[in-house]
């Protein structure tokens, strides 16, 4: 086998290896309650009214962190830019 098949082939048998793992359940996902739980960097804030206008209240930058935890509170942190 040349250099190049070589080359060439290593990423298909590294996706068949990946594809065919035992136990990977790649149709079972989290439900998004869990899927948020932790913190996350605000990097847009805009609103669609039922007419389809657009607002940012925030403004056209806004800075801020919002907090999920795993029972369900939260908390949201956010600074007009």
């Amino acid at each position: 086998m040349t250099r190049r098949g070589i080359i060439l082939g290593l990423p298909i048998i590294l996706a068949f290896g990946l594809a065919f793992q035992p136990g990977v359940a790649l149709s079972q996902e989290k439900p998004l309650k869990e899927q948020i739980v932790g913190s996350w960097t605000l990097v847009s804030a805009v609103d669609t009214h039922p007419d389809g206008n657009k607002t940012n209240p925030w403004g056209a930058s806004p800075k801020g962190a919002y907090m999920f935890g795993a029972d369900g509170r939260f908390t949201q942190m956010a600074i007009p830019h």
